[in-house]
């Protein structure tokens, strides 16, 4: 072997490492929106996105959907669908085959109980709650994905009406607050808009201020969250280009 040969050995080596680098899994933690205010066929559409999910996920990744009910706490319970592909390979991979088949029906029952139980109230800050006690002890790896009008309504805040976003710096400020309560561990976040009754009788101003809230309460380091207008659409594009969703 030549000198020079040899002084491009090194770099074989290091180019050969990372062309064998493992692929650590994934955890899609996905909340989609089921109250009354959304459409029907939206939220056929959001289930559709999450049998989009599971058919592009990875050995060991995991999918875990909780629905935006009423009352996050209560409404949840059993209600909560919680998948994994297996790491192990088997012949001819009928071990995904079996995953892929009972994933689909394991969502179909959920989708089936969402459409026939839409929630009067959104309670979306109490979903991401019960999102952050899924994720914890470690948000490596974690992508929230939410799907919603993000029009909070649970009793006792109605972002549709209430001062606290009257104007985007008023819901910002209303944001920073609300941050000291929720540690929200995860590594990237997707927030998509879904068609809703309630968005549809929103003002400009007001929905610039819905917006704002969101944007700031989950924002990532420097960068603010944001709210992709064709939720869905965005969502199902995502997953297409290589099954990861990065906002």
């Amino acid at each position: 072997m030549t000198t020079k040969m040899l002084g491009y050995f090194p770099l074989l080596l290091i180019l050969a490492a990372g062309c064998h680098r493992e692929i650590l899994p994934s955890r899609y933690v996905c909340l989609p929106d089921i109250s009354a205010s959304i459409y029907p066929e939206t939220v056929v559409d959001e289930f559709a996105a999450m049998d989009k999910i599971a058919d592009h996920m990875h050995r060991g990744d995991q999918l875990v959907i909780i629905p935006i009910t009423g009352d996050a706490r209560n409404d949840v319970q059993g209600h909560i669908v919680r998948l994994r592909v297996p790491e192990q390979r088997v012949a001819f991979d009928g071990d995904l085959t079996k995953f892929h088949k009972g994933a689909h029906e394991k969502i179909a029952e959920l989708r089936a109980w969402a459409i026939s139980h839409p929630s009067a109230h959104t309670d979306i800050i109490g979903t991401l709650q019960v999102a952050e006690q899924e994720i914890a002890p470690s948000a490596h790896g974690t992508k929230l994905i939410v799907l919603s009008d993000f029009i909070e309504d649970d009793g006792r805040w109605n972002f549709a009406t209430d001062q606290a976003l009257g104007s985007v710096a008023l819901a910002r400020r209303f944001a920073d607050r609300a941050r000291l309560h929720q540690k929200l561990p995860f590594s990237s976040a997707f927030l998509g808009r879904v068609r809703s009754r309630d968005s549809e009788r929103l003002s400009t101003p007001r929905r610039d201020a819905v917006e704002a809230f969101w944007g700031e309460l989950l924002r990532q380091s420097k960068r603010q969250g944001l709210i992709y207008a064709d939720g869905i659409g965005s969502l199902a594009t995502s997953v297409e280009n290589g099954g990861a969703v990065e906002p």
